[in-house]
């Protein structure tokens, strides 16, 4: 006798799509699980979005810095081939622990990437020792999820920590976490946005944000990373604590610390005075001609090679180094804007303000400055290492 199909028991139903899920999820670490569902928007205005940024630094009794950065993100058109980079940061001081990367394909299982992590110098000066770790993924399509992880030991020489939320996608959740030592504390302050405080459990600080749309670029305009909102974190050890990085808990502190590595370096020499006689030789009195002199010789006769290694990319370079003089075309410089200075100075007071006082003239509180503005602060290095644009869907800001 034959049996015709009747409808599916609804219970194996069930225990098939249980299992067809948990297959999907088993390929994910365990806090990638809740977006391995995330569907497709109708009407994408963009080739990807974020779903989950986060950063989590914990603080060593020393000062070193553990880091743990995690990212989803998804395809929402064939365009999002960049989704396939992940990137972390660093540079000499930073021992990179872990790196991983996922892929999750539209209907398919989750799979670790095999691609090998590759460390490249992406910066244009002439010696940086700032790299980007890149990881990459496969076979990315419209509807994929990618996945990044990477942990990192840092030994900072600031305790201070710049955060940028924002992506070149929208973002639909971003945090950054401090965990602090007991005792420790953080100040903090928000740019190009409104002050948004922290959720303090123990002592664990975290900042939330939701729904960070991505920047439009417009021609001739800022970078796209210089105007999403940033979070600039000053992490305080109690009075008397010794730690390897410098404490810099509010701007003073930081220009008394610059000071001090700026000292005897501002010495007019007589290659200085030389150069000064070159630029301003029949330059008619009066500030704004002579500054506009400076500049051109800056400009024009000064060979310029930056370098930013360890503590050299904070502190400025003497104006005469190299060959030892100052010569139109011949001269071998490392400190550009040191030159324009130390001339400028040797000409009169008046021609360049103290790089603090300009900044309280522009921004007005001297407790709250534009870290990318105030140029002196590791050579106005804040920018894709440090929470910039290397290049990706889902640039970070660091």
């Amino acid at each position: 006798m034959s049996r015709t199909a009747g409808p599916p028991n609804r219970l194996l139903l069930a225990s098939a799509l249980v299992l067809a899920g948990g297959a999907t999820r088993a390929g994910v670490p365990e806090w990638a699980r809740p977006y391995v569902d995330a569907g497709l928007p109708s009407n994408a205005s963009t080739p990807a979005r974020v779903l989950f940024s986060e950063e989590q630094v914990a603080v060593q009794l020393d000062g070193t810095l553990l880091v743990r950065r995690r990212l989803a993100a998804q395809a929402l058109t064939s365009e999002a081939a960049d989704l396939a980079l992940g990137y972390f940061p660093f540079d000499d001081r930073t021992e990179i622990l872990r790196s991983k990367a996922w892929h999750l394909p539209p209907g398919g299982r989750a799979r670790a990437s095999s691609s090998g992590a590759i460390d490249l110098a992406v910066d244009g000066l002439f010696l940086s020792d700032a790299r980007v770790r890149f990881l990459h993924v496969d076979g990315i399509e419209r509807g994929s999820l990618v996945f990044f992880e990477f942990e990192a030991r840092d030994r900072p020489h600031v305790l201070v920590r710049d955060v940028v939320f924002g992506q070149a996608a929208p973002i639909d959740f971003a945090r950054f976490e401090l965990v602090l030592p007991r005792g420790w504390s953080a100040h903090y302050a928000w740019l190009r946005r409104a002050p948004l405080e922290p959720r303090v459990v123990g002592e664990s600080w975290s900042w939330e944000v939701r729904g960070v749309p991505a920047p439009s670029e417009e021609p001739m305009g800022e970078a796209p990373f210089e105007v999403v909102p940033r979070l600039v974190v000053a992490i305080v050890p109690p009075t008397g604590e010794a730690v390897d990085a410098v404490v810099l808990p509010d701007w003073s502190a930081f220009g008394n610390w610059y000071e001090r590595l700026a000292s005897g370096r501002a010495a007019v020499t007589p290659a200085i005075e030389a150069a000064l006689r070159s630029a301003l030789g029949g330059v008619p009195d009066g500030e704004l001609s002579q500054a506009s002199a400076l500049a051109r010789f800056t400009r024009d006769r000064v060979r310029y090679v930056a370098k930013e290694i360890g503590i050299g990319g904070y502190r400025p370079r003497p104006a005469a180094t190299g060959r030892g003089r100052l010569e139109p075309d011949v001269g071998r410089l490392q400190g550009q804007g040191n030159v324009a200075s130390r001339v400028a100075r040797r000409g009169g007071p008046g021609l360049v303000p103290d790089a603090r006082e300009r900044h309280r003239e522009r921004h007005g509180v001297p407790g709250d400055p534009e870290p990318r503005r105030f140029r002196p602060l590791r050579g106005g290095r804040v920018d894709p290492r440090r929470g910039g644009d290397p290049g990706g869907p889902h640039r970070r800001g660091g």
